[in-house]
């Protein structure tokens, strides 16, 4: 198996963001996602009514 240095390097992230992630902590683009008021769906069907 790969250590979490060699998977980090591999991916090209922080090895502290693969702890983080591994620990369960959500990426910021998922953070950001469930902060919006309105689903992707929801934006387009507004969009496609308008």
């Amino acid at each position: 198996t790969k250590s979490q240095r060699q998977l980090a390097r591999e991916y090209s992230i922080g090895k502290s963001s693969l702890q983080d992630r591994i620990k369960g902590a959500k990426s910021k683009v998922q953070e950001a996602q469930e902060r919006q008021r309105l689903t992707v769906l929801e934006e387009l069907a507004l969009k496609d009514w308008c």
